[in-house]
């Protein structure tokens, strides 16, 4: 297997993202380092393109698919779950 860029890859990273926000990391980020906002950390490796070139798209894709604004609540908390 060789290393792809990150849209081309067969991970949904909104769903890691979205794990990660669930069992509380960015809060823990933010108490531990006393910083306002938890950030979200590229690192882009392709066999194929140009790294530059590939680290900018990673860049993009965070910055357009990772960056969210966070629910207050959802429904399984209204029900009880």
């Amino acid at each position: 297997m060789q290393f792809v860029d990150i849209p081309s890859g067969d991970l949904n990273l909104v769903r890691y993202a979205e794990m990660l926000i669930d069992i509380g990391l960015p809060e823990a980020i933010l108490q531990d380092h006393g910083c306002q906002t938890a950030p979200l950390i590229v690192e882009a490796e392709s066999a194929y393109r140009d790294l530059d070139a590939t680290s900018a798209n990673g860049i993009q894709y965070v910055r357009d698919r990772l960056c969210f604004p966070v629910a207050a609540g959802s429904f399984e908390d209204g029900m009880g779950a």
